[in-house]
């Protein structure tokens, strides 16, 4: 299988055909053993790219890292203060439910920690509240997340 190459990069050394590599090597891996392979599709690649300029990105205060309840709308502020990365999840992955798509790009990124550990370095934080958006499913940011650098 050919991987596409995608010309973005940032500091850490996370480029898409970096990423694009290590997924190849595991997809053939995954193969063998018979197991669901990791998504190397056309919004996979968009989600490597994506993820590289989040690289690049501001450092999140320490007291905003840990996601809890509590200070979630005071991540969102501090993403929309501070130009985070904003995702749409229907552009990244396939199936994305209005009331979790958060968890959508939650799971891409757990799975690409394992493979390239860089990647584990990045949170993610609703753009808007799951009410709002169940409210008014046809909002502009209903499926939106942002993502920023933890470390």
């Amino acid at each position: 299988m050919a991987t596409k190459s995608i010309k973005a990069s940032a500091k850490g050394g996370v480029t898409v055909k970096a990423t694009a590599s290590k997924v190849a090597k595991r997809n053939n891996a995954l193969g063998k053993l018979r197991a669901k392979p990791m998504y190397a599709d056309k919004g996979a690649h968009k989600f490597w790219a994506t993820l590289a300029t989040v690289a690049k990105g501001s450092l999140i205060p320490s007291d905003l890292r840990t996601a809890t309840i509590g200070n979630a709308q005071a991540r969102r502020q501090w993403c929309a203060d501070n130009g985070a990365v904003l995702v749409d999840a229907r552009e990244v992955c396939r199936k994305v439910s209005l009331d979790r798509a958060d968890n959508a790009v939650r799971a891409r990124l757990a799975k690409l920690a394992e493979v390239d550990t860089t990647l584990g370095k990045v949170g993610y934080v609703r753009a808007i509240a799951t009410p709002i958006a169940k409210a008014n499913p046809d909002h502009a940011l209903a499926y939106s997340v942002y993502l920023y650098r933890t470390k």
